[in-house]
């Protein structure tokens, strides 16, 4: 993610190697985002140094919107930001960083109305973000964020 004006190498989509030379704000590793993040550029041997670390990620977003500087986060997160083009988005070289909601329960007790009705709102609201992620790709891709 980066604000409008920040420029970034031209290779698209952008590899994991080229973020360790990027003016890079990121969430602190106590941060679940941030673990994930460094648990698949790991296995890449692509180290990141970002030099800077802030826990809310909405002061991420709004500090990339005024800099030139640059960060990963779930697209849903910035929609507004990518809607008054504020921020764009580029493709992370595979294999990208994906997240994923696995929802558990014990098939031994019965599911109760309330929890069926709170998977069907949570399955059309993600449904519904993924769809409205789309809308806002540049013309050369998207991040490979998801959530």
């Amino acid at each position: 993610m980066q604000g409008s004006q920040t420029r970034l190498p031209e290779q698209d989509p952008v590899p994991l190697y080229a973020l360790s030379g990027l003016k890079l704000a990121l969430p602190s590793r106590r941060h679940g985002l941030r673990i994930a993040i460094e648990d698949v550029l790991q296995g890449y041997s692509a180290d990141l140094q970002p030099r800077l670390e802030v826990d809310d990620l909405t002061v991420i977003e709004d500090f990339v919107r005024r800099t030139d500087w640059v960060t990963i986060l779930p697209e849903t997160l910035v929609q507004r930001g990518l809607r008054e083009g504020a921020l764009r988005v580029r493709k992370l070289a595979p294999p990208g960083i994906f997240r994923r909601m696995i929802c558990v329960r014990d098939r031994r007790r019965p599911e109760s109305a309330a929890e069926f009705m709170l998977i069907d709102v949570l399955a059309r609201k993600l449904s519904e973000l993924q769809r409205s992620v789309t809308l806002y790709e540049t013309p050369k891709g998207s991040m490979d964020v998801h959530d």
